[in-house]
């Protein structure tokens, strides 16, 4: 009789040990797969950060201000004429129209 107790206890605690060391090596295995995708997202948004830093090293630049007054804004220095070049192949469909 107490064999049969000490063997029915046995399983059970080899049953149970098994059950939680299954749990925690799947717990394991998703936490690890978490922390992968993290280092991934952390990578990339350096990666990110550091373009960022050096486009805002270049936008303050007198190039990129100049070159961002003149192609958006339309500027020009002082002397200069702005020429704004005529599509020709608008003005032909302009001049068929009328």
């Amino acid at each position: 009789m107490k064999k049969k107790l000490l063997i029915v206890i046995l399983i059970f605690i080899v049953g149970f040990s098994t059950f939680n060391f299954y749990s925690n090596y799947k717990k394991i295995n998703s936490l690890e797969t978490e922390i992968h995708n993290l280092n991934s997202k952390i990578k990339q948004a350096q990666k990110k950060n550091q373009e960022l830093k050096e486009k805002m090293v270049n936008v303050q630049s007198n190039e990129f201000i100049e070159k961002t007054a003149r192609t958006k804004l339309g500027l020009v220095k002082p002397g200069e004429v702005l020429v704004i070049p005529i599509d020709e192949s608008k003005n032909k469909e302009k001049e068929k129209d009328n």
